[in-house]
């Protein structure tokens, strides 16, 4: 079962997404980026599904030092409440590792899909 590390500074939103993500993956939760980086360290997750605008270390942040931590091969897949097209392209230039931005809206089955479909385009990316 490939296991998925939740980041976000909402309990609502690390409960909701542990409840969703749950039936088809192992599910770790962080509150921060801080407490994210000893999770990922300690249970190398196949996937990071991150907040974006966190306090103290934003999303952005998060992805550099794990990307660093991981050599680049940890996928991370963003959430984020802002679905303006300004931000999506401002987002869009974070760096050349795998990433995706998702609303943080959610819809159960759709996300579940989403991260579905992004932990697969990894893998056969990295695996042929």
């Amino acid at each position: 079962m490939s296991k998925i590390l939740v980041v976000d500074d909402e309990e609502m939103m690390l409960m909701m997404a542990r409840h969703i993500l749950s039936t088809k993956y192992e599910v770790v939760t962080a509150s921060d980026g801080f407490e994210a980086i000893e999770l990922f360290e300690r249970e190398r997750p196949d996937m990071v599904l991150s907040d974006l605008m966190m306090p103290e270390m934003d999303g952005y942040e998060l992805h550099r030092i794990l990307q660093e931590k991981s050599a680049g091969s940890v996928p991370i897949m963003f959430m984020s409440a802002d679905d303006s097209e300004d931000f999506i392209n401002l987002s869009s230039g974070v760096d050349g590792s795998s990433y995706e931005i998702i609303e943080q809206k959610f819809r159960a089955e759709s996300n579940r899909r989403n991260g579905t479909k992004f932990i697969r385009r990894v893998s056969d990316d990295r695996f042929g």
